[in-house]
């Protein structure tokens, strides 16, 4: 088998094997659209061949991810295809494989994907986010924010980025795009299933504040959505959407947005909107090439946090091949980090994404004891605080 970049002579190939691969048309679909576009840095493709067939293929963005004010580069795999008459051959292990080895060659410190935890933790990916939606009631015209209003708008790369920076800073584990990637999807890809309809929201002064694309196959929800992140601006960024949708038809709409972020809280609040649980059995999953480099990175970011615990502390989190040693001492917070035995106790993304277990948290060593029980990093509101629950608490 050989793992190659994709060319547009294979098109034919890729476009069959993804039509054979996927019960519904959406990603055939989407590769129809976008399978003849040039090769750029921000869109990359790959192929698997044997004896010169196309047997698996693989797409994959680049982004910058930020997590507690830190910038990672970052990848984010999808789809991944393999032909259904290989599959369970081997053929999906040596596709994914490659990729990471490519894309750790390439500097990639994070690589992300969207799919079921327990086959892709074989390659070392771990859940970092629960896929949850919710589902709000459509405005009435007495509420919709006097002035707001709704723009079709494919055109101005720097309203979309200044969304996006905006919004990150509020948001963890975050994807930004810059200025050339978004020119790509405005060249390349309008009306895709990637950039289907993009339309900005103003408030009454004319300020941007959200951006969202429709999903072609869910009428009732935006495929992506931002807000610029104050309360003001979501809150009438949310009534035009329910305005927007109470248009076409809808009783409801439907967001997938972070548990703790602004936006979260505001939806919260309105008696009219429920939660449903998005495939519980999937999620984002994230794999970084470097843990060690990665925690140097935040060091500084989680030293800031640790100034939220108003007394004395020592804990220790051991990963694999190294440590992170904080606390705070008579005011003076501290945070190293230092390699050491291969042993792993805990998983350094749940640690850094706040989805340590209860059994987990136990297994970090503190002073005084078991002030380690709870950990919750309220990550998705742009804060990540540490609640300690012990004895003396």
């Amino acid at each position: 088998m050989n793992f190659l970049p994709y060319d547009i002579d294979d098109f034919d190939e890729v476009l069959s094997l993804l039509q054979a691969a996927f019960e519904d048309n959406k990603q055939s679909q989407n590769f129809e659209e976008l399978g003849k576009t040039p090769e750029v840095g921000y869109y990359n493709r790959f192929v698997v061949k044997e004896n010169g067939i196309v047997i698996a293929y693989l797409a994959y963005c680049t982004r910058i991810i930020n997590h507690l004010g830190v910038k990672f580069a970052a990848a984010s795999i999808g789809p991944v295809a393999v032909k259904p008459n290989v599959q369970g051959k081997g053929v999906g292990k040596f596709l994914m494989n490659s990729v990471i080895e490519h894309l750790s060659s390439k500097n990639f410190e994070f690589i992300y994907i969207q799919g079921i935890p327990h086959y892709y933790q074989i390659f070392g990916f771990t859940k970092y986010v629960n896929k949850v939606k919710r589902v709000i009631g459509v405005a009435t015209n007495d509420q919709v924010h006097e002035g707001t209003s709704i723009e079709l708008d494919c055109s101005d790369s720097e309203v979309f980025r200044r969304l996006y920076e905006d919004y990150t800073q509020g948001v963890c584990f975050a994807a930004v795009r810059n200025t050339e990637e978004w020119q790509w999807l405005i060249n390349e890809a309008p009306n895709t299933y990637y950039f289907y309809e993009p339309r900005v929201i103003r408030d009454k002064n004319g300020i941007a504040v959200c951006y969202f694309c429709d999903d072609p196959y869910v009428p009732d929800s935006p495929r992506e959505i931002v807000f610029r992140n104050d309360e003001v601006s979501i809150e009438a960024a949310l009534s035009a959407l329910g305005n927007y949708y109470a248009e076409k038809g809808h009783d409801t709409f439907e967001l997938k947005i972070p548990d703790n972020s602004v936006v979260a809280s505001i939806v919260d609040r309105e008696p009219n909107k429920r939660l449903v649980h998005n495939n519980p059995h999937g999620g984002d999953l994230l794999l970084i090439t470097d843990e060690f480099d990665a925690a140097v990175k935040l060091a500084p970011s989680l030293q800031s946090l640790v100034t939220k615990i108003d007394y004395s502390f020592e804990a220790t989190a051991k990963f694999k091949g190294f440590s992170i040693h904080f606390g705070n001492n008579a005011d003076q917070p501290f945070v190293s980090v230092s390699k050491g035995p291969a042993a792993s106790t805990l998983a350094f993304v749940e640690f850094i994404s706040g989805r340590l277990s209860s059994d987990d948290c136990k297994s970090v060593e503190s002073t005084p004891p078991n002030q380690y029980e709870n950990i919750q990093n309220l990550l998705f509101g742009g804060l990540m605080k540490f609640v300690f629950q012990g004895d003396n608490m």
